[in-house]
């Protein structure tokens, strides 16, 4: 661990809160990738609104936007990008 992370460590330790760290390159890159997916569909479809007209039993008429032309960036390209 670099000076910086072991302070952080410590930091999270004094305020109780658990800390997870790897330096394992790639550890978490398929479930972070397959969380971003999940992110886009999630605000492109409104689900918020979704499920707030559920939980109220209103039914909201709108168009649901797609994703069918739409252009997606990815800043870095690395395990999580590729």
């Amino acid at each position: 661990l670099k000076d910086g992370e072991a302070a952080s460590v410590k930091a999270g330790d004094r305020a109780g809160t658990p800390l997870s760290m790897t330096n394992g390159r790639g550890a978490f890159s398929n479930s972070l990738a397959e969380y971003s997916v999940a992110a886009m569909l999630h605000f492109n479809k409104q689900l918020p609104r979704l499920a707030a007209n559920k939980v109220n039993a209103v039914w909201d008429n709108f168009v649901m936007d797609t994703m069918e032309g739409k252009t997606v960036g990815l800043v870095g390209y690395g395990s999580i990008g590729q």
